[in-house]
């Protein structure tokens, strides 16, 4: 379920934010969705569900979803959480947002799931892809590549 969640809010803010996003600062609907994919992410999957070797592991339905989370972490912050490639003011604005509110514990989260191979666990290489996609593009902002 949450795998189709994830793969519908993509779709639905891919091109543009639906206007109840677009303003955050009037509706806590992008604090939620963004708190949601961020602990999507970092929860850890159960032992029941993970693979039993690192071949299957792309297949299993927790990484999936943690494939989608991470993808949509790096568009809304390669897509809104840049002033740059901001129109108007509005946008402007969401970018500042976007940068300050969420882009932090995003970039704490995809360092986590990096970390989980030197832990001896097992990570998806989509994921890590996803996750070093959201880096190289934290890298952008001063803010961020402080804090890596």
């Amino acid at each position: 379920m949450m795998r189709l969640l994830c793969k519908i809010f993509l779709s639905c803010s891919q091109s543009t934010l639906p206007d109840m996003l677009a303003q955050p600062w009037d509706s806590p609907a992008l604090r939620q969705w963004m708190s949601l994919l961020v602990r999507l992410l970092e929860k850890p999957v159960p032992d029941a569900l993970q693979p039993a070797d690192a071949d299957s592991v792309t297949e299993a339905l927790p990484w999936k979803c943690k494939k989608w989370a991470a993808h949509i972490l790096h568009k809304m912050l390669q897509r809104y959480g840049n002033p740059k490639y901001a129109r108007d003011d509005t946008q402007v604005r969401l970018a500042r947002y976007v940068l300050e509110q969420f882009a932090g514990r995003c970039l704490q989260a995809c360092l986590a799931t990096l970390s989980l191979k030197g832990q001896g666990h097992l990570c998806s290489p989509r994921v890590e892809n996803m996750c070093f996609n959201y880096l190289s593009e934290a890298l952008g902002h001063s803010s961020l590549y402080r804090a890596i």
